[in-house]
């Protein structure tokens, strides 16, 4: 029988990669006053559900994660559901592809995330274009996907970090 002490170790190591998506989430909507930052910050929710669904499968549930758009489109004012879509999409392909990216070398890892993230903002452009009748500059949506791909880098080794204290505990 486990004790107390173990099942809340346990039950932290479960926890802990959703809470880390919620609060970036709940960063990136921050209004910031600086004109265009909204257009340039990174989704930092692809990130952490591609770092997370990599390397601790299950940790982030598909429930969890259309609740999580759906926090998303609220404190973005997006469409309601776009983010949920986009979401369950993004960790449907990864969950498919992750025997391609696997855990090896980082370089690869990055390369996965580019091209997931374009699928994923591009369909984003796509849904929101469709629900709002017309087409939308792509220009906001590259930027944004083009500071969502720097930022993968140092996200992946905070994350990292993250990971191995949990495990280390």
């Amino acid at each position: 029988m486990q004790s107390f002490r173990q099942r809340l170790e346990h039950l932290s190591l479960r926890v802990t990669p959703a809470v880390i998506t919620v609060l970036l989430v709940m960063f990136a909507a921050v209004p910031l006053r600086i004109p265009g930052a909204a257009q340039i910050m990174p989704i930092f929710a692809l990130i952490s559900i591609y770092y997370w669904g990599t390397f601790t499968p299950g940790t982030l549930p598909y429930l969890f994660l259309f609740a999580l758009g759906l926090l998303e489109d609220t404190l973005t004012g997006t469409t309601m559901g776009v983010s949920s879509t986009i979401n369950l999409g993004f960790a449907l392909v990864l969950t498919w592809e992750r025997n391609n990216f696997g855990k090896t070398l980082f370089g690869t890892l990055w390369l996965g995330f580019i091209s997931l993230s374009l699928v994923a903002v591009m369909t984003e452009w796509l849904i929101m274009s469709i629900s709002l009748g017309r087409m939308l500059p792509l220009a906001g949506h590259f930027l944004q996907w083009v500071a969502t791909c720097l930022a993968y880098p140092p996200m992946h080794l905070i994350f990292t970090r993250i990971y191995r204290a949990m495990m280390d505990s």
